[in-house]
């Protein structure tokens, strides 16, 4: 869906941060086919929060999927939570969030 976030939807964000002077909170949803360079265009412009449930599960849910009833099922759980983490901490990293609690 990445061809949906077009020049004019960037305009718009811009022109609603400018507007607010940064006191709305935006949130972005559908942001599954986004890439790390298409969400940073869009937090330059004042989106505050971005849902990327969908990203950070998907590795995780196919990992659940092949492997319950094939392993001990703490074993599956500790590593698909792993995978979980490291899905969060790109996606962190991504879009500058790692290292902020508290800011």
């Amino acid at each position: 869906m990445c061809s949906v976030l077009t020049s004019e939807s960037l305009s718009r964000l811009q022109s609603i941060y400018e507007k607010t002077r940064g006191k709305v909170q935006v949130v972005l949803h559908g942001t599954n086919e986004f890439t790390p360079e298409i969400l940073a265009k869009c937090i330059e412009r004042g989106v505050t929060r971005v849902n990327a449930n969908k990203l950070v599960l998907e590795d995780y849910n196919k990992y659940i999927a092949e492997n319950t009833g094939k392993m001990p099922l703490t074993q599956v759980i500790e590593e698909g939570t792993m995978r979980i983490q490291r899905q969060l901490e790109g996606w962190m990293d991504s879009i500058g969030s790692s290292g902020r609690a508290g800011a």
